[in-house]
């Protein structure tokens, strides 16, 4: 009897033992396919793929691929610059063409024009959906000054000052806004550096205090309601509370203070139809409260690289194995959306005339003030019943 137990112990041991053998043999399996694909990872980064940032409006059957064009595009010189004009197509009469791309926007979404991608398609930033506030960061010469008044000349040249409403910041000095002050849309141009032995103790608060107003004005008027609320409960065009863009350039190094109350304005502006446009010189001036309320953010040049948290990781990676050259083309770049989805683009520019192939219709500063001149006409005619 007790051979028979152990006996039938041993079989028990033998099949423990050949259980332990057999698990340690898969584990040996798993972990050497483990190790290969990880050698496989290791093996493709000399080939980077960009993975499905893309445009949310991409239909492209590939959008990886043209994802990774996008990058390859970044990288080039290939291209030329746009000008405003060409792209919007406004003919002289300026009067009548404004007037016209005045009426054709009542029933229009409120976009801003950014400039063309590689295929030569017109990139817009939906200041609804997409906004209402944002980022332009790029170094010195990448064209951070350049996209501001892009923006702010579209919506000037497609939208009434019913409609938009423009409040000029220049916080780095110089003739930022040469040729768009005049603007019937220009509400205020602040600038706080004025220099001399009388410049005020804290002239970015008074900045920040100038633009706060604004946030009490507009309250004042909705109470706890939206702007879109309000718009939509009335039929008149005329009763309808327009848009405010407050433009920024530039937060370069400004004290981190200032951008938490731009943060706060963007914050309570919201719903009372307050967008602020920042342009910063570097990634890491941008003060979290204010990286946290912008929707989009347009990133320029060598920035791309920098811009940890604006910018998916993929694609900097994938541009910095490529070695990115934008930067001699100044205006190259990427938008960057919620959700993370890049489009390459090349600004639109309109302060200075750049010789083409094609004698492109840049749009200089001089015009400008032709363009300024015919909306303020358009808005004397609108009012007295002209149009």
């Amino acid at each position: 009897m007790n051979v028979e137990r152990w006996g039938a112990l041993g079989a028990v041991v033998q099949a423990i033992v050949a259980v332990i053998t057999a698990a340690a043999a898969l584990s040996a399996w798993y972990f050497r396919r483990a190790g290969r694909r990880r050698k496989g990872a290791n093996d493709n980064r000399s080939a980077p793929q960009v993975g499905l940032t893309v445009d949310p409006d991409n239909t492209s059957e590939d959008p990886e691929a043209d994802a990774q064009d996008d990058v390859n595009w970044l990288a080039s010189v290939t291209g030329e610059p746009c000008g405003l004009l060409e792209l919007i197509g406004l003919d002289e009469p300026f009067d009548k063409a404004i007037a016209t791309r005045w009426r054709r926007s009542v029933t229009r979404p409120l976009v801003a024009l950014l400039g063309v991608d590689r295929r030569g398609q017109r990139v817009l930033v939906d200041l609804t959906r997409d906004g209402p506030n944002g980022l332009i960061i790029g170094s010195s010469g990448s064209g951070t000054t350049e996209t501001l008044r892009t923006v702010a000349a579209y919506l000037a040249m497609s939208y009434p000052p019913t409609r938009v409403r423009l409040h000029l910041v220049n916080l780095k000095g110089g003739a930022v806004w040469h040729g768009l002050r005049d603007l019937p849309h220009v509400v205020q141009e602040l600038t706080p550096w004025m220099g001399g032995d009388d410049q005020p103790a804290s002239p970015l608060d008074d900045l920040a205090a100038d633009l706060w107003k604004l946030v009490q004005e507009k309250r004042s008027v909705l109470g706890t309601s939206t702007i879109a609320d309000h718009n939509n409960s009335v039929s008149d065009a005329a009763s309808q509370m327009p848009f405010d863009l407050v433009l920024v350039d530039e937060l370069g190094g400004s004290p981190s203070e200032f951008g938490g109350r731009l943060a706060n304005i963007e914050q309570q502006g919201r719903p009372l139809g307050i967008g602020v446009l920042v342009g910063v010189q570097n990634p890491m001036y941008v003060p979290t409260g204010l990286a946290a309320m912008s929707r989009f953010a347009v990133v320029l040049g060598w920035s791309i690289e920098e811009a940890v948290g604006f910018v998916p990781s993929a694609f900097r990676e994938a541009l910095r194995q490529s070695g990115l050259k934008s930067r001699r083309r100044p205006g190259r770049g990427v938008l960057v959306r919620s959700g993370h989805h890049v489009t390459a683009l090349q600004v639109a520019t309109v302060g200075f005339t750049v010789r083409t192939s094609r004698d492109a219709p840049f749009l200089t500063n001089e015009r400008l003030e032709e363009l300024a001149a015919a909306a303020h006409r358009v808005v004397r005619s609108e009012r007295r019943g002209d149009g």
